[in-house]
């Protein structure tokens, strides 16, 4: 429930972003702290007027990003993600000098309901801050999920609130054509194979593809990274998870085969540059050694 609100707030922001072509400009990210404990998401896109917010606000399932692969979102349910987590949160959209300030909460029949609270001049530039309450037993935790959501980010927001939060860079041994093979980062760090698609990523699941061979399953099997576009995999509605469509299946397979082959390469020349016999040698007991984590049937 923590970070299903860090990362939907978030991707929207970003979206925004994207459609008022600065996808290049970082949002604004105030983590909560023992001394302000709310989360604030602020982009910099055009903002929404109260019409805008009604609309998008007044029900689950509608989205404005179907059309399209750019956006991250598209389920219409991330701008709710805050009420799985609490009861209310509040939408402050500063658009050609007015800011509409609107609380959006859980009503007496439990479900979502909004509320206007003011619109007021203001000298901010246009854009969204979504404000969320988050509980105190709870701080600590969302720096935690933050940084393991904004990992995966292209553009890293400007992350303030939380002292000493550090995002940690991924870095790997292999790389080829939008993959790459992580940096063993030690007992109990997380070597799931990923695929990453709009800045999310979602473990890879080999038992629920069909027809893998034993490379292929030897490559699911490392901390491989994998970068899809926008629509080219099936994500689950909670977004927490894939959908294992034969379209989905298909483009992973794809996307197998073409490390299988570049990585092949790569160990090909690896063990060939070698100067010596024995280094060749000790070259491929590196590579394909059962204590390596990133040994290969290849």
């Amino acid at each position: 429930l923590i970070l299903a609100p860090i990362r939907e707030v978030s991707a929207n922001a970003v979206d925004a972003h994207t459609e008022a072509g600065k996808s290049d400009l970082p949002i604004k990210v105030t983590l909560p702290n023992h001394l302000d404990s709310f989360l604030r998401v602020r982009d910099f896109g055009f903002g929404l007027s109260d019409d805008q917010i009604a609309e998008l606000y007044s029900g689950y399932g509608d989205s404005n990003k179907r059309g399209t692969n750019d956006a991250i979102g598209g389920f219409g349910i991330g701008k709710f993600s805050p009420l799985a987590y609490g009861d209310s949160f509040i939408i402050n959209s500063y658009q050609n000098g007015t800011l509409h300030s609107w609380n959006s909460y859980i009503d007496s029949s439990n479900r979502g309901a909004m509320s206007k609270m003011a619109s007021v001049p203001t000298t901010e530039p246009n854009g969204v801050t979504v404000k969320m309450p988050v509980k105190a037993d709870d701080v600590r935790r969302f720096s935690t999920e933050a940084a393991a959501v904004f990992r995966w980010f292209e553009t890293q927001p400007t992350i303030t609130g939380a002292t000493g939060l550090t995002v940690p860079k991924t870095e790997y041994v292999y790389t080829g054509t939008r993959w790459g093979i992580r940096k063993h980062e030690g007992y109990g760090m997380d070597t799931r194979a990923l695929a990453v698609m709009g800045r999310v990523a979602y473990p890879l699941d080999s038992r629920a593809l069909d027809k893998l061979g034993a490379a292929e399953l030897a490559v699911l099997g490392m901390p491989v990274v994998i970068g899809f576009d926008i629509g080219e995999l099936e994500v689950a509605a909670s977004r927490e998870g894939l959908g294992y469509d034969p379209r989905t299946q298909e483009n992973i397979r794809g996307a197998v085969a073409r490390i299988i082959a570049e990585l092949g390469k790569q160990f090909e020349t690896e063990i060939a540059d070698a100067p010596t016999e024995w280094e060749a040698r000790a070259r491929w007991g590196k590579i394909f050694t059962h204590s390596n984590p990133y040994r290969s049937n290849l």
